[in-house]
C-alpha cells in the first residue's frame, strides 16, 4: 500500500494474473464506495499477493477489501469509523464484513449479520486441529449459485436456527450441526465431492464440510486419522493446490 499524491487515481496490482484489477476488483469498490460517503484526500497504489486461492469459497476478495477498510479506519480515523467500514462492507460482498470481525462468529442473514461466538463454545473448540484443503482447480461462483437457485436445497430457516440454538446451548459439544446445502449442488455437479466427503465423513473423529460454495473443504482431524485423511484426498484429487493444518483458536 502506498499513498498517492492528492489528485491521483487508485491503481492496483496483483501477483496473480486471473484476478482482475479494474473496479470490478473488491478492493477498488470498497474504496469508491468509501469516497461516495466521505472524502479521502489521497489515492492509493495497491499491491495484492494472492495467498488464498480464487474460487475455493475462502472469502479472499472478500478478506482484502476488509484489508483496505481496516487501513482507512486506523489512517483517517476522523474520517472511517467501524460502522461506515460495515456499511461499505454490506454494500459490496455478503461476507466482507465477517473479515471486520475479531474472533470467530455466527453469520447469518446474508452474511452482513455477525455475532461474536459464545464464549463457552469459543472454549471449547479453541485447540481442536482443522485443515484446509484446496484441490487444485476452482468452482465458478456464480455458476454454483445459479445451480443452487434451481433446485430445492435450501435448509429451512427455522431448522437451521433450531439446530445452531442447540449447538450454542451446548457449548459446542459437538460438530455443529448444520451442513452445507451447497454440498448438494456439488454432488450433482461435481461427485468427487460427495465420494470424498462421504470417505472423509465416515472416519472415526473426522468431520469434514465444504468452505462456502466450494472448492476449498475444512476438516476436523485426529492425529490418528491423519494418514487415512491423506491417502483419501491423494487418491481422489493428487497434488493439492492448499493444504494448511491449523489449530483453532
Amino acid at each position: 500500500m502506498e499513498l498517492l499524491e492528492s489528485g491521483q487515481s487508485d491503481r492496483l496490482e496483483c501477483d496473480d494474473p486471473t484476478i482482475p484489477v479494474d473496479r470490478s476488483n473488491l478492493v477498488l469498490r470498497a474504496l469508491d464506495e468509501i469516497r461516495t460517503r466521505t472524502e479521502l484526500p489521497h489515492g492509493f497504489a495497491i499491491r495484492i499477493e494472492k495467498r488464498i486461492p480464487a474460487g475455493a469459497g475462502l472469502g479472499g476478495g472478500s478478506s482484502n477489501a476488509a484489508a483496505i477498510l481496516r487501513f482507512l479506519e486506523s489512517s483517517f480515523p476522523d474520517r472511517v469509523d467501524r460502522g461506515l467500514a460495515g456499511q461499505v462492507a454490506d454494500a459490496i460482498g455478503s461476507d466482507c464484513r465477517l473479515f471486520l470481525a475479531d474472533g470467530p462468529c455466527l453469520m447469518s442473514g446474508r452474511g452482513e449479520h455477525c455475532e461474536p461466538l459464545p464464549e463457552s463454545v469459543r472454549r471449547r473448540l479453541s485447540g481442536q486441529p482443522i485443515w484446509l484443503i484446496c484441490p487444485d482447480f476452482s468452482v465458478s461462483t456464480p455458476k454454483a449459485y445459479s445451480l443452487f437457485a434451481r433446485g430445492d436445497f435450501f435448509t429451512p430457516l427455522s431448522q437451521a436456527q433450531a439446530a445452531v440454538e442447540g449447538w450454542t446451548r451446548n457449548a459446542g459439544a459437538c460438530w455443529p450441526p448444520v451442513g452445507n446445502d451447497f454440498e448438494k449442488v456439488l454432488a450433482l455437479w461435481m461427485p468427487s465431492y460427495s465420494i470424498v466427503l462421504e470417505r472423509l465423513n465416515a472416519l472415526e473423529g473426522v468431520q469434514a464440510r465444504l468452505t462456502g460454495s466450494g472448492s476449498a473443504l475444512f476438516a476436523q482431524v485426529p492425529r490418528y486419522c491423519e494418514a487415512a485423511v491423506t491417502e483419501i484426498l491423494h487418491n481422489a484429487w493428487g497434488d493439492l493446490k492448499l493444504l494448511v493444518r491449523t489449530l483453532l483458536e
